[in-house]
């Protein structure tokens, strides 16, 4: 069996090299989208609750995460912060 660089020259070793890379990073790339996904599902619009809204206040909120605070009677506004920093937005 011949050694690959001694072959196909070291340019072409480089080059399967930066390659591999490239599909490690596309890898990466697609198990974050994924994992993005799956917090995004948990963290979703429930709908209306009481809770505190952003001024301190317990009020009606229009709009809440399913998940955190506890629906019905301390719910947290949707967006929650979690879902903002994943990018979800008040639309």
């Amino acid at each position: 069996m011949s050694d690959p660089i001694t072959m196909h020259g070291a340019g072409e070793s480089r080059h399967l090299a930066a390659l591999a890379r490239e599909l490690t990073y596309a890898a990466e790339v697609t198990r974050l989208r994924s994992q993005r996904r799956a917090v995004l599902a948990l963290h979703r619009d429930a709908g209306p609750s009481e809770g505190y809204d952003s001024s301190g206040r317990y009020t009606d909120l229009p709009r809440c995460c399913d998940t955190c605070g506890t629906h019905g009677e301390y719910g947290v506004p949707w967006p929650c912060p979690t879902a903002r920093a994943l990018g979800a937005t008040d639309e």
